[in-house]
Parts: C-alpha cells; sequence; structure tokens
C-alpha cells in the first residue's frame, strides 16, 4: 500500500500495477530462462555453455520493471526497508 500511495504522488500512471510490478521484482529478480545462473544451458546435458544467457544477458537477473520509474520506486522502497533497520537496531539495543 505504502509503494502505491508513493506511485500515486508521484504521478506514476497505473500506480496499483507498478507497484505490485517493483514489489515481485524485488522479492524475485531470478532470470527464469537461466534459473540465475547466467549461463545457457547445453541442451540434454546438465552442463552450462560458456555463452551469457541471452535473456538477462549473463546477470542471472530478470531486468526492472517500469523503467527509471521502477528505479524510482525500488530506491523509496529499499530506503523505508534501511529505516525500518535503523529503529530496529536502535529499539534493540541494551539500554545503558
Amino acid at each position: 500500500d505504502g509503494v502505491t500511495a508513493q506511485a500515486t504522488h508521484w504521478g506514476i500512471e497505473r500506480p496499483e500495477k507498478a507497484a505490485m510490478a517493483i514489489v515481485a521484482h524485488w522479492l524475485d529478480s531470478t532470470c527464469r530462462h537461466c534459473e540465475g545462473r547466467g549461463r545457457e544451458r547445453i541442451n540434454d546435458t546438465p552442463a552450462l555453455s560458456a555463452k551469457n544467457c541471452k535473456h538477462c544477458h549473463g546477470t542471472g537477473h530478470t531486468a526492472l520493471p517500469y523503467g527509471g520509474e521502477g528505479r524510482r520506486l525500488e530506491g523509496y522502497m529499499q530506503d523505508c526497508l534501511n529505516r525500518w533497520r535503523q529503529l530496529t537496531a536502535k529499539r534493540l539495543r541494551p539500554a545503558t
């Protein structure tokens, strides 16, 4: 809901769909074609070739949806996560 609200605030077209796509990518960005290995399989063998995967270009990850807007939303999510981690760490520190 927070990502959708931020996408709406920034004027991103179809904010619900954009938020869902970015969150889904953030949760699992593994390339389905190479299973995250970054290399093409050799047909009828369990081995991988030396060629990079054509779909992910050897990264093992799918492309982030929505281009620049997607990167902006991903950055927003990362900032929120970092703030949450800092607050949690502060609350878990023993009182002196």
